[in-house]
Protein backbone atom coordinates (compact mmCIF):
# COMPACT_ATOMS: atom_id res chain seq x y z
CA UNK A 1 0.00 0.00 0.00
CA UNK A 2 1.62 3.54 -1.10
CA UNK A 3 0.68 6.80 0.05
CA UNK A 4 -3.10 5.69 -0.31
CA UNK A 5 -4.85 7.86 2.05
CA UNK A 6 -6.63 5.40 4.22
CA UNK A 7 -9.13 6.83 6.80
CA UNK A 8 -9.40 5.16 10.34
CA UNK A 9 -12.54 3.07 9.14
CA UNK A 10 -10.11 1.69 6.29
CA UNK A 11 -6.98 1.15 8.91
CA UNK A 12 -10.15 -0.75 11.16
CA UNK A 13 -10.98 -2.48 7.57
CA UNK A 14 -7.00 -3.95 7.76
CA UNK A 15 -7.01 -5.35 11.16
CA UNK A 16 -9.51 -7.23 10.34
CA UNK A 17 -7.71 -8.51 7.38
CA UNK A 18 -4.68 -9.22 9.36
CA UNK A 19 -6.78 -11.47 12.42
CA UNK A 20 -8.88 -13.69 9.36
CA UNK A 21 -6.57 -13.87 6.51
CA UNK A 22 -4.48 -16.83 6.87
CA UNK A 23 -2.55 -16.38 3.57
CA UNK A 24 -1.27 -13.01 3.80
CA UNK A 25 2.18 -13.00 4.93
CA UNK A 26 3.64 -9.89 3.96
CA UNK A 27 2.92 -5.91 3.71
CA UNK A 28 4.30 -3.03 2.67
CA UNK A 29 2.58 0.42 4.21
CA UNK A 30 4.67 3.35 2.60
CA UNK A 31 4.44 7.30 2.97
CA UNK A 32 0.96 6.59 4.89
CA UNK A 33 1.68 8.96 7.74
CA UNK A 34 0.14 6.45 10.40
CA UNK A 35 -0.22 8.03 13.47
CA UNK A 36 -1.02 6.64 16.88
CA UNK A 37 -4.29 6.17 16.65
CA UNK A 38 -3.54 4.17 13.09
CA UNK A 39 -1.04 2.35 14.29
CA UNK A 40 -2.95 0.83 17.47
CA UNK A 41 -5.49 -0.49 15.02
CA UNK A 42 -2.83 -1.64 12.79
CA UNK A 43 -0.86 -3.48 15.89
CA UNK A 44 -4.15 -4.87 17.60
CA UNK A 45 -4.37 -7.16 13.84
CA UNK A 46 -0.83 -7.98 14.59
CA UNK A 47 -0.81 -9.24 18.14
CA UNK A 48 -4.02 -11.32 17.73
CA UNK A 49 -3.25 -14.78 17.06
CA UNK A 50 -4.82 -15.17 14.45
CA UNK A 51 -2.63 -13.62 12.01
CA UNK A 52 -0.47 -15.12 10.40
CA UNK A 53 1.96 -12.17 9.04
CA UNK A 54 5.23 -12.87 8.33
CA UNK A 55 6.96 -9.78 6.67
CA UNK A 56 6.08 -6.10 7.46
CA UNK A 57 7.49 -3.10 5.91
CA UNK A 58 6.42 0.44 7.43
CA UNK A 59 7.89 3.48 5.84
CA UNK A 60 6.95 6.98 6.73
CA UNK A 61 5.35 6.61 9.96
CA UNK A 62 4.95 9.50 12.25
CA UNK A 63 4.42 7.40 15.84
CA UNK A 64 4.83 8.68 19.39
CA UNK A 65 6.31 7.02 22.03
CA UNK A 66 2.77 5.37 22.17
CA UNK A 67 3.05 4.52 18.87
CA UNK A 68 6.66 2.59 19.54
CA UNK A 69 5.00 0.89 22.66
CA UNK A 70 2.43 -0.51 20.35
CA UNK A 71 5.00 -2.37 18.14
CA UNK A 72 7.24 -3.42 21.03
CA UNK A 73 4.14 -5.24 22.14
CA UNK A 74 4.07 -6.81 19.03
CA UNK A 75 7.41 -7.87 19.18
CA UNK A 76 6.61 -9.85 22.50
CA UNK A 77 3.07 -11.28 21.54
CA UNK A 78 2.86 -11.95 17.71
CA UNK A 79 4.66 -15.66 16.74
CA UNK A 80 4.70 -15.17 12.66
CA UNK A 81 6.18 -12.21 12.47
CA UNK A 82 10.21 -12.92 11.54
CA UNK A 83 10.92 -9.65 9.55
CA UNK A 84 10.77 -6.13 10.45
CA UNK A 85 11.77 -3.21 8.43
CA UNK A 86 11.17 -0.12 10.53
CA UNK A 87 13.83 2.32 7.79
CA UNK A 88 12.61 5.69 6.63
CA UNK A 89 10.48 6.14 10.11
CA UNK A 90 10.99 8.91 12.71
CA UNK A 91 11.87 6.45 15.51
CA UNK A 92 14.74 8.51 17.12
CA UNK A 93 16.70 7.22 20.81
CA UNK A 94 13.14 7.39 22.02
CA UNK A 95 11.76 5.23 19.90
CA UNK A 96 14.37 2.47 19.83
CA UNK A 97 14.87 2.07 23.61
CA UNK A 98 11.21 0.62 23.24
CA UNK A 99 11.11 -1.83 20.29
CA UNK A 100 14.83 -2.65 22.22
CA UNK A 101 12.91 -3.85 25.16
CA UNK A 102 10.27 -5.80 23.39
CA UNK A 103 13.27 -7.41 21.47
CA UNK A 104 15.38 -8.80 24.43
CA UNK A 105 11.96 -10.23 25.80
CA UNK A 106 11.80 -14.29 25.70
CA UNK A 107 8.69 -14.42 23.75
CA UNK A 108 10.46 -11.85 20.59
CA UNK A 109 10.61 -14.48 18.09
CA UNK A 110 12.31 -11.63 15.21
CA UNK A 111 14.72 -12.99 13.20
CA UNK A 112 15.21 -9.84 11.14
CA UNK A 113 15.28 -5.96 11.97
CA UNK A 114 15.81 -3.62 9.23
CA UNK A 115 16.35 -0.45 10.64
CA UNK A 116 18.11 2.72 8.54
CA UNK A 117 17.47 6.53 8.33
CA UNK A 118 15.62 6.52 11.72
CA UNK A 119 17.35 9.31 13.21
CA UNK A 120 19.22 6.33 15.56
CA UNK A 121 22.37 7.94 17.40
CA UNK A 122 25.38 6.12 19.38
CA UNK A 123 23.58 6.75 22.47
CA UNK A 124 21.31 3.84 21.62
CA UNK A 125 24.48 1.50 21.17
CA UNK A 126 23.84 0.20 24.45
CA UNK A 127 20.51 -0.59 23.52
CA UNK A 128 21.54 -2.14 20.73
CA UNK A 129 23.77 -4.64 22.40
CA UNK A 130 21.73 -6.15 25.34
CA UNK A 131 19.47 -7.06 22.03
CA UNK A 132 22.90 -8.93 20.61
CA UNK A 133 23.54 -10.59 23.75
CA UNK A 134 20.01 -11.75 24.87
CA UNK A 135 17.77 -12.61 22.19
CA UNK A 136 18.00 -15.64 20.90
CA UNK A 137 16.36 -15.38 17.37
CA UNK A 138 17.53 -12.37 15.86
CA UNK A 139 19.98 -13.35 12.87
CA UNK A 140 20.32 -10.20 10.63
CA UNK A 141 20.60 -6.81 12.34
CA UNK A 142 20.68 -3.98 10.18
CA UNK A 143 20.95 -0.66 11.98
CA UNK A 144 22.60 2.41 10.29
CA UNK A 145 23.55 5.06 13.36
CA UNK A 146 23.49 9.00 12.24
CA UNK A 147 25.75 10.86 14.45
CA UNK A 148 28.18 13.85 14.29
CA UNK A 149 30.45 12.37 16.31
CA UNK A 150 32.79 9.44 16.41
CA UNK A 151 32.33 6.31 18.61
CA UNK A 152 35.57 6.80 21.29
CA UNK A 153 38.49 3.81 21.52
CA UNK A 154 36.20 2.12 24.45
CA UNK A 155 33.10 2.33 22.91
CA UNK A 156 34.26 0.32 20.36
CA UNK A 157 35.81 -1.40 22.87
CA UNK A 158 32.73 -2.11 24.64
CA UNK A 159 30.62 -2.88 21.79
CA UNK A 160 33.35 -5.63 20.39
CA UNK A 161 33.89 -7.33 23.66
CA UNK A 162 29.62 -8.12 23.40
CA UNK A 163 30.30 -9.17 20.23
CA UNK A 164 33.05 -11.57 21.44
CA UNK A 165 30.68 -12.85 24.45
CA UNK A 166 27.69 -13.11 22.86
CA UNK A 167 26.60 -16.90 23.82
CA UNK A 168 24.36 -17.47 21.24
CA UNK A 169 24.23 -20.36 18.87
CA UNK A 170 22.77 -18.91 15.72
CA UNK A 171 24.35 -17.21 12.71
CA UNK A 172 24.44 -13.75 13.02
CA UNK A 173 24.88 -11.14 10.45
CA UNK A 174 25.67 -7.66 12.27
CA UNK A 175 26.00 -4.65 10.07
CA UNK A 176 26.79 -1.54 11.89
CA UNK A 177 27.01 1.62 9.62
CA UNK A 178 28.65 4.64 12.09
CA UNK A 179 31.99 6.50 12.29
CA UNK A 180 34.28 4.04 13.30
CA UNK A 181 38.26 4.83 12.68
CA UNK A 182 41.26 2.90 11.94
CA UNK A 183 42.39 2.73 16.17
CA UNK A 184 39.64 0.31 16.17
CA UNK A 185 40.43 -2.43 13.90
CA UNK A 186 42.42 -4.89 16.64
CA UNK A 187 39.46 -4.86 19.14
CA UNK A 188 37.33 -5.61 15.17
CA UNK A 189 39.44 -8.48 14.38
CA UNK A 190 39.07 -10.02 17.65
CA UNK A 191 35.88 -10.01 17.31
CA UNK A 192 36.89 -11.88 13.95
CA UNK A 193 38.44 -14.22 15.95
CA UNK A 194 36.51 -15.07 18.59
CA UNK A 195 32.77 -15.23 17.53
CA UNK A 196 31.92 -18.80 16.17
CA UNK A 197 28.74 -17.07 14.93
CA UNK A 198 29.11 -14.03 13.26
CA UNK A 199 28.86 -14.97 9.40
CA UNK A 200 28.77 -11.61 7.80
CA UNK A 201 30.40 -7.98 9.84
CA UNK A 202 29.89 -4.87 7.34
CA UNK A 203 32.36 -1.74 9.25
CA UNK A 204 32.51 1.04 7.55
CA UNK A 205 35.45 2.87 8.80
CA UNK A 206 36.68 6.58 8.64
CA UNK A 207 39.64 8.19 9.29
CA UNK A 208 42.54 10.88 8.82
CA UNK A 209 45.10 8.38 7.86
CA UNK A 210 45.37 5.22 5.72
CA UNK A 211 46.29 2.06 7.37
CA UNK A 212 49.86 1.23 7.74
CA UNK A 213 51.54 -1.90 6.26
CA UNK A 214 51.55 -3.42 9.73
CA UNK A 215 47.85 -2.24 10.35
CA UNK A 216 47.00 -4.39 6.93
CA UNK A 217 49.26 -7.26 7.81
CA UNK A 218 47.58 -7.85 11.04
CA UNK A 219 43.95 -7.63 9.77
CA UNK A 220 44.77 -10.40 7.20
CA UNK A 221 46.82 -12.60 9.46
CA UNK A 222 43.42 -12.46 11.69
CA UNK A 223 41.34 -13.52 8.65
CA UNK A 224 43.53 -16.65 7.49
CA UNK A 225 43.53 -17.52 10.96
CA UNK A 226 40.34 -16.79 12.27
CA UNK A 227 39.36 -20.79 11.97
CA UNK A 228 35.93 -20.31 10.55
CA UNK A 229 34.36 -19.10 7.29
CA UNK A 230 33.85 -15.26 7.34
CA UNK A 231 30.94 -14.79 4.42
CA UNK A 232 30.65 -11.04 3.26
Amino acid sequence: LYDCGVTSSGWDDLRSILINNRSLTRLDLLDDNLEDSEIKLLCEGLRHPGCTLQRLKLYGCDATSSGWDDFRSILINNRSLIRLDLSGNNLKDSGIKRLCKGLRHPGCTLQSLWIRDCKVTLRCCDDLCSVISTNQTLIYLYIKLVDDKKMSESEVRRRCEVLRNAGISVYRRCILYCKGTLWCCDDLCSVISTNRTLIHLWITLHGDKKMSESEVDRCCEVLRNAGFTVDG
